[in-house]
């Protein structure tokens, strides 16, 4: 069981604040490679939580690891706003995320009760590549430099 509420203190004590406890609900789901079949699934070994948004230890939901054939179970979510954390592959990379149709990469997802649709997970297995060599004011190539690539604003919360 579990509550949240979002609660502001400016200058004074903050008083009338009531939880509602609630019984948690369950998310089926299931993650795929990009181009296999259902049956050669290949999710062993991957992990996938739902983290509150924002993060609050505490209420942290344990996470499920899947199966031989990319099935799990997320048990006890109470309600709230989450985004997704997808660990524990090799090889390949999150591609996309659904929930009942709709993208949880993007934004997170709200969750006030049981969903009416699976997370379906995809990971994709074709990456892309870089070949790129850094350079000084007189556009001469500089060894030993640490490159870091960023998203752009649109994908920086994107999982």
């Amino acid at each position: 069981m579990g509550a949240r509420a979002q609660v502001d203190v400016l200058n004074a004590d903050v008083e009338g604040v009531s939880l509602l406890l609630e019984n948690g609900f369950n998310i089926s789901g299931r993650v795929s490679l990009d181009g296999r079949s259902a049956g050669d699934a290949g999710g062993a070994g991957v992990r996938v939580q739902l983290q509150t948004d924002p993060l609050i230890p505490p209420l942290a939901v344990p996470a499920a690891a899947a199966e031989a054939d990319g099935s799990f179970s997320i048990l006890g979510v109470v309600p709230g706003n989450y985004r997704l954390n997808v660990s524990g592959y090799r090889n390949s990379y999150l591609k996309s995320a659904t929930i009942a149709g709709v993208d949880v990469l993007k934004g997170g997802m709200r969750l006030d009760g049981e969903p009416r649709g699976t997370l379906d997970i995809v990971l994709g297995n074709a990456p892309g590549s870089l070949d790129a060599v850094a350079i000084d004011g007189r556009k001469m190539p500089v060894a030993g430099v640490t490159v870091g690539l960023v998203p752009g604003a649109s994908h920086r919360k994107r999982d």
